[in-house]
């Protein structure tokens, strides 16, 4: 499920670019295969449920974050049929596959609609993160389009705790993050460190790879 919306999370930037959590939302989608229909209701990812006031009220985001004009969320969205996103889909240089059914159209339709104010902070955050991950993926060689995982995982909120104890823009579990040389005591928390936690996730997924040998079971067992 999260390679399925990275995916609708990657051709959604492409599209539109030229720290207590709420309960779980989620949405019913109609999933048609094997010449059968079927209702299922999917999970938004925790990320997209941060209320927008304690990502814009982060330290970091005041500082380093403008919500330019091209963040605007008062103007119309465009709408698009599903040859176009199919074909934008398809030519993006990825390696990782990039699914387009059902479940993405409906998160794209979603984060362009109700969810519009947090994807506004989050395109403009992308300006200040990006080229810390595209740095530590590259590093290791591994995919660029990884740089989207924070935005599934954390809303890109450095600050951002889920209930289970995952902290940070890459949501490392305190004991995975001491493995990564994360330090984490009762004055210091380096899993909310941009660059020291972007650099232990790279580590992290490298790892996982040399395991799977597969990029979607590596997603799917992030964390």
């Amino acid at each position: 499920m999260k390679r399925i919306i990275l995916g609708s999370s990657l051709l959604f930037c492409a599209l539109f670019t030229a720290p207590a959590m709420h309960a779980q939302e989620s949405v019913e989608v109609l999933i048609r295969e094997n010449g059968t229909e079927r209702q299922e209701s999917i999970e938004l990812p925790k990320s997209m449920t941060y209320p927008l006031d304690s990502l814009l009220n982060d330290w970091k985001a005041k500082n380093y974050i403008d919500l330019g004009k091209d963040c605007s969320t008062s103007t119309v969205n465009p709408m698009f049929s599903d040859s176009v996103y199919i074909d934008r889909l398809s030519r993006m240089p990825t390696v990782m596959e990039m699914p387009y059914n059902e479940i993405v159209r409906k998160f794209i339709d979603m984060y362009a609609g109700r969810l519009r104010n947090q994807v506004a902070f989050m395109l403009s955050a992308c300006n200040f993160y990006m080229p810390i991950f595209e740095e530590a993926l590259d590093a290791y060689g591994l995919p660029l389009e990884l740089k989207y995982l924070p935005i599934i995982e954390s809303a890109l909120n450095p600050s951002a705790v889920s209930r289970a104890g995952a902290c940070g823009l890459w949501q490392f579990m305190l004991a995975t993050g001491k493995i990564y040389g994360l330090e984490s005591n009762s004055l210091v928390d380096e899993r909310r460190d941009p660059i020291k936690a972007t650099w232990a996730a790279a580590r992290y997924l490298k790892d996982m790879y040399d395991i799977y040998k597969d990029w979607n079971l590596v997603i799917a067992a992030y964390n």
